[in-house]
């Protein structure tokens, strides 16, 4: 959980891995999602290990586009990632040109990569993705295509759902949102994205059509059909029937389209912790952090079920120290209310915490709550494993900076 924030600090202190660390810091990174943070940190000794195993060559430096036609799936994938930065047409091409005689998995990674340096250029590759015989691919095609302005997926799915929202006022001047559901999911319809069963309980099928094409649709086209204001939109959303598929369409599509202005107002008036979250990840930091703050505020719980634990769990870096002073008090609280709570409360968001405290404040933090828990003649388990881990991280911060 460490090893990010390691490396990270590791570099600029002019520092690298000790040689003993080399072999299983290589392997590591053969698997590992952000294994170029690893590169830094080899020196030279490093690169010329990973030159010795051919697993280890995504460390020896350079760019090897043989490797697209020799190398094993996390070997290609790389190639393709560093070659979308420098090429984005030729990086298509490529897997264009392999593309029938890839596993469903690795057609399903390898488009992913395309996220990097999207444009419409890559429009008729992802639609013939559409038509693919396994529906991990095709999620990952409707997605990207759906990130495009002017994608001909978004008005396909604009021209459907335009029809089913209408816009009025009442004779109070109310403001209400009239929804009339899908009649059918024709193969049309499921060949850009929307899936004809739901995947939860609760929902109907026609709803849940209707909510998976506002999904991808930009939540600002609402305001432009209606003229209302966004908070408008959302009051008048919650005030009727069909409020859940409203407000959970628009958030997915917040978090797609990356719209901040939205994705802060719907966060504003949420009511279920799905909304937040779904929310909340598009988010700057210093808002996602002052959330959390609110949240913990008005219910100090860090149950699973709480929108606050799924929000820090999506929070996972350095906070600053207005958020990290709200977690140390709720540990505080817990500590001074619940005993028993500490072993099943914490056992699952400790290392989120411990990872993201300011380091700053892990010393106080040690101190206070080894203070407020010394009348127990016996720790939980989780509170001392949560302990050794902060003061680990502390010294090795400390070491770093010597």
């Amino acid at each position: 959980e460490l090893l990010p924030e390691w490396m990270a600090k590791t570099v600029p202190a002019s520092r690298r891995a000790p040689e003993e660390l080399l072999p299983p810091l290589l392997e590591f990174g053969r698997t590992w999602e952000s294994r170029e943070a690893i590169l830094p940190v080899l020196g030279a000794r490093g690169r010329w290990l990973a030159a010795q195993n051919p697993d280890w060559s995504y460390a020896v430096g350079g760019f090897d586009e043989t490797l697209w036609d020799t190398g094993n799936s996390e070997q290609r994938r790389a190639v393709l990632a560093e070659l979308r930065k420098r090429d984005a047409t030729r990086a298509r091409e490529l897997l264009a040109s392999t593309w029938s005689q890839e596993s469903p998995k690795d057609r399903a990674d390898f488009l992913a990569a395309l996220e990097n340096g999207l444009s419409l250029d890559d429009e008729t590759f992802l639609e013939a993705a559409l038509d693919d015989r396994r529906k991990e691919v095709r999620g990952v095609a409707v997605d990207l295509l759906a990130r495009l302005p002017e994608s001909a997926l978004r008005r396909r799915t604009l021209e459907r759902a335009l029809p089913l929202l209408t816009f009025k006022s009442n004779k109070l001047r109310r403001k209400t949102i009239e929804v009339t559901l899908p009649g059918a999911c024709d193969k049309a319809m499921q060949r850009d994205g929307v899936e004809p069963k739901p995947d939860f309980q609760g929902i109907g099928e026609k709803a849940w059509w209707l909510q998976q094409m506002l999904g991808l649709i930009p939540p600002k086209v609402w305001a432009q059909e209606s003229g209302w204001p966004i908070d408008d939109l959302i009051a008048a959303a919650k005030r009727g029937e069909w409020k859940n598929v409203l407000l959970d369409g628009w958030s997915q599509a917040a978090r797609l389209c990356r719209d901040t202005e939205w994705a802060g107002a719907l966060l504003a008036k949420a009511t279920k912790g799905a909304e937040a979250v779904s929310s909340f990840q598009v988010l700057p930091q210093t808002r996602q952090e002052d959330f959390i703050v609110e949240l913990l505020g008005a219910d100090p719980s860090l149950d699973i079920s709480k929108p606050a634990y799924n929000c820090i769990m999506s929070c996972r870096r350095q906070w600053g120290g207005a958020l990290s002073r709200a977690i140390i008090a709720n540990l505080l609280h817990h500590a001074t209310t619940d005993k028993f709570k500490f072993d099943w409360l914490w056992a699952g968001i400790a290392h989120a915490i411990g990872c993201s405290l300011d380091p700053a404040l892990i010393p106080e933090a040690i101190t206070r709550l080894a203070e407020a828990t010394k009348r127990w003649t016996d720790r939980p388990p989780a509170l001392e494993r949560f302990l050794d881990f902060i003061q680990f991280r502390h010294e090795m911060l400390k070491e770093i900076n010597q």
